[in-house]
């Protein structure tokens, strides 16, 4: 009997996750902001949210704003998923500082892509059962709206932009390994 393994982690002389670092580093960043600033004041709802129908990412702003502040028990009404994404940030860059002072870094591949996908598509039919039991909570507006949301959402591709172009290799390289 084979043995199951959805993920194949190495320890390489290179760093494989570079793209991701910088997208931790902006959304610690931007979780932060929202954390003493308020939530954005834009509303970035699909229109299947409108006639009730609440999607795995329903709330995950709302999510990551509260538990940015501290009040867990909300982040996990409002979405659990800002758990994992948080910690997930967290320990890309814990990753990275060791990757930094060893000149080694933990990488982490897909090994067995049909038990990858399927323990995904499971866990994202979970959340979406969860999110559409919220579905009063989720349709509420928030309390506060920050007047920033514009000028901060603004920034979102104009960071994503520089992290991509400041490593143009990363994105090359992995397209030749895929």
């Amino acid at each position: 009997m084979g043995r199951w393994k959805p993920l194949r982690i190495t320890v390489d002389g290179q760093d494989g996750h570079r793209v991701f670092t910088g997208l931790a580093v902006f959304g610690l960043l931007a979780g932060t902001v929202m954390a003493f600033i308020g939530l954005p004041p834009i509303d970035i709802h699909g229109p299947l949210h409108y006639a009730g129908i609440m999607d795995p990412l329903c709330g995950g702003t709302r999510s990551v704003h509260s538990l940015m502040r501290g009040d867990l028990a909300m982040a996990w009404r409002y979405n659990p998923i800002a758990f994992p994404l948080v910690l997930g940030a967290i320990g890309l860059l814990v990753r990275h500082a060791v990757g930094l002072a060893t000149g080694r870094w933990m990488n982490v591949r897909i090994g067995d892509r049909r038990a990858f996908w399927g323990v995904t598509a499971t866990l994202l039919v979970a959340l979406e059962i969860n999110q559409q039991l919220h579905a009063d909570l989720l349709s509420s507006s928030p309390d506060r709206l920050s007047f920033l949301g514009p000028v901060f959402f603004g920034l979102v591709p104009a960071a994503v932009y520089l992290v991509l172009r400041r490593h143009p290799g990363a994105m090359a390289s992995r397209q030749r390994r895929g």
